[in-house]
């Protein structure tokens, strides 16, 4: 992408134990796969000398982590 690199996550699950699942995506595996992306960004930006702005960028992972938790 335009002499960089890019860097895409998809991540598919499904919870188990029905309704029990569901409740527990919410509370718990949802949140956990955000504050992942997020660390992962943090990381990358940190590791690579991304300066604040391009880091924030870097974070869309964290946003597609919510987009994919919210749509299972």
């Amino acid at each position: 992408v335009g002499g960089r690199t890019r860097m895409t996550d998809r991540v598919w699950y499904a919870a188990p134990l029905g309704p029990l699942g569901r409740a527990a995506q919410g509370l718990a595996v949802a949140p956990q796969l955000r504050a992942i992306f997020a660390f992962r960004a943090r990381a990358i930006a940190r590791r690579f000398g991304l300066a604040p702005r391009s880091a924030a960028r870097a974070a869309t992972s964290e946003s597609s982590a919510r987009a994919v938790t919210n749509a299972v």
